[in-house]
């Protein structure tokens, strides 16, 4: 922009721009000479590059810019950690040849600060812990800032600051965002800002991914960052405590898997981040007296390490919708047998039943039975046989069971003799393997 020479006048300070310091995809960043107050601070002021689009996407930039200004005026009165907007020029409606602007102090990356001070783990830790402060006063609020990245954390006299408002969301809060445009980083970003969903309102959980980003990238000193989910296996990503000289990192990986997951509603909140760093700093501040939670927490770490290093010989699943998925998937697939008569079931398909935990086998061909009704235990997932074996429980007969009768009675009918409906009562095994033919 050519304003060199020119007084810009806000409501309270009027001054000079100096040498340009940023340009981004919004605006640009200048030093700036105050004229009307002396200061032993530095000042900044950011220009919002309005000429660079037309129609309703100069429109939506420009309303972006005043949201963003009046939104952190009205926060930073009685929020710690933002980035205060000192002045500002923004009128409600674009003014044709006007720049609009907001001045702030000048503050040094966290970046920088990071690399001059050569900050340690427990350095970067706090720092960490201030910004999971200021995201929960901003979550308490029903605020999300929808660009968390470490290009937004600032320092000023030693302490950090979230800047950048550009995006800034109220659960309240119209639409501001063409459709399908694509919001926050680019390559680290959640699924969810990458295409814009129109009804989603609370973009909070959008915070808490690029939160987690945040951490990893600063613990690992790494800028460029991982795209997708925190997975352990993956070695490229994986953060070794051996690496960084301390005895587990299990509440940091909790935090990075349980706040990356694609589906916003099996991420943890702003809060248990803020629990999970303070655990993991505590480990780290820890003296010989208190170990138990470190070991704790080290005993999970190596469970999971045990298991990416070696693949069990079984998988057993317990639950009861676990149970019914697989079942679904390979009843279909499978030659399925009774091992304790080596009693082949011509069965094709599974129904939930009307008491809980209970399911039938059914079978839609012509046959001497047509369903079997049991009570799952658990399964078993061979890894190195080509079967699966499904373990039903006992159960005392009911009156709700009337109409089935009984797998040992099914045994005593005699051949020809159509029984259409068993109960599965006692503790069997049912196998179900590859079809060989």
């Amino acid at each position: 922009m050519n304003g060199r020479g020119r007084i810009y006048q806000g409501k309270k300070y009027k001054f000079k721009l100096g040498k340009r310091i940023g340009k981004g995809g919004n605006g640009e960043v200048y030093e700036v000479d105050i004229l009307n107050c002396k200061s032993s601070g530095t000042y900044v002021v950011k220009f919002l590059s309005i000429n660079r689009w037309r129609g309703k996407k100069r429109e939506l930039r420009y309303n972006r810019f005043f949201k963003e200004i009046h939104t952190v005026v009205e926060l930073q009165e009685d929020t710690t950690g933002i980035m205060k907007i000192l002045d500002y020029y923004c009128p409600d409606k674009i003014q044709e040849n006007d720049s609009v602007w907001y001045l702030m102090e000048r503050a040094e990356s966290f970046k920088d600060f990071s690399s001059r001070n050569k900050l340690d783990l427990k350095a970067k830790l706090s720092y960490l812990i201030d910004l999971s402060n200021i995201l929960c006063d901003l979550h308490y609020r029903r605020y999300s800032h929808r660009d968390i990245k470490l290009d937004n954390l600032l320092i000023i006299n030693g302490r950090l600051m979230l800047s950048d408002f550009g995006l800034i969301w109220n659960t309240e809060d119209f639409k501001i965002t063409m459709e399908g445009e694509r919001l926050g980083p680019f390559f680290v970003g959640p699924p969810e800002l990458e295409s814009r969903d129109p009804k989603m309102v609370d973009f909070r959980p959008s915070d808490v991914y690029l939160f987690s980003k945040v951490v990893w990238e600063t613990v690992k000193e790494d800028y460029f960052g991982f795209r997708g989910e925190y997975i352990r296996s993956n070695k490229q990503f994986y953060l070794n405590p051996l690496d960084y000289g301390v005895s587990t990192f299990e509440p940091i990986h909790q935090l990075l898997e349980q706040s990356t997951k694609p589906n916003i509603s099996e991420r943890i909140d702003i809060h248990r981040c803020r629990e999970l760093l303070n655990e993991q700093l505590f480990i780290i501040n820890n003296d010989d007296q208190d170990k138990d939670k470190e070991l704790q927490y080290r005993f999970c770490e190596l469970q999971k390490e045990i298991l990416n290093k070696h693949t069990p010989d079984k998988r057993i699943y317990s639950n009861g919708e676990a149970i019914y998925d697989i079942l679904k998937s390979f009843i279909p697939i499978s030659d399925i047998i009774i091992d304790v008569s080596n009693e082949k079931m011509n069965i094709d398909s599974i129904e939930k039943w009307i008491d809980n935990g209970a399911i039938i086998l059914k079978s839609s061909k012509i046959s001497q039975v047509n369903s079997y009704l049991c009570y799952p235990e658990y399964i078993v997932d061979n890894s190195y046989e080509d079967e699966i074996e499904l373990y039903i429980k006992p159960i005392e007969r009911k009156s709700i069971h009337n109409g089935f009768i009984s797998y040992e009675e099914s045994k005593k009918v005699s051949w020809g003799v159509r029984s259409n409906d068993i109960l599965l009562d006692e503790s069997l095994v049912i196998k179900l393997r590859k079809i060989f033919r």
